[in-house]
């Protein structure tokens, strides 16, 4: 037995509060209400889903709001979400605790946290490839010449990253470990 994937999520919601729910995850996430099958549609809750997320809102008593296990959510506008939840009247809660990531928490009408994010992506790093890898090493190889000023914190992080994996440099043939313990000085001469 293997897992595959997650097939949905299940968000508690107290009786009644399917309407709320519907302003909630089908108005400001933007997710499709799904009917449920009518032997589970009799136990109240809705269901909402698109292509790539699930989410079902069942009927807890006695209800208790989801504090802090939560869902998170990947998603492609994080700032954006937060000002349509806030303008909406919702808990939100930003947090940079997550390197390499922008994410923020949002409680829904019934208390429950739920975290959306998205990971930074560096479109100067995210653009190279295998057609310029020798430009890419290049720029590895030589990070005090990197304008520090210039890159985001996040495309630093993700050079340093790089710099740690290429621990025998083919060009030079010999291990850089001054690269390894300093990725972000000069290379020993």
């Amino acid at each position: 037995m293997t897992l595959q994937a997650i097939d949905h999520v299940q968000v508690a919601i107290p009786r009644g509060g399917e309407s709320a729910a519907r302003g909630f995850y089908g108005a400001l996430l933007g997710l499709p209400e799904q009917p449920k099958p009518a032997d589970l549609a009799a136990r109240g809750g809705c269901w909402f889903e698109s292509d790539a997320v699930k989410v079902h809102c069942g009927v807890e008593e006695p209800f208790a709001p989801a504090r802090k296990a939560h869902v998170g959510f990947r998603v492609d506008d994080v700032s954006g979400l937060a000002a349509r939840a806030r303008d909406a009247g919702f808990d939100v809660v930003a947090d940079g605790n997550l390197p390499g990531h922008e994410r923020v928490f949002i409680y829904d009408p019934f208390g429950n946290r739920l975290e959306f994010l998205r990971q930074h992506q560096s479109p100067r790093f995210a653009r190279r490839g295998p057609e310029n890898a020798d430009q890419f090493v290049e720029l590895l190889t030589r990070p005090s010449e990197l304008p520090s000023d210039e890159f985001l914190p996040e495309e630093l992080e993700f050079v340093q990253l790089m710099l740690g994996t290429l621990v025998f440099n083919s060009y030079w043939g010999e291990c850089r470990r001054d690269l390894l313990e300093n990725p972000l000085a000069a290379p020993a001469t």
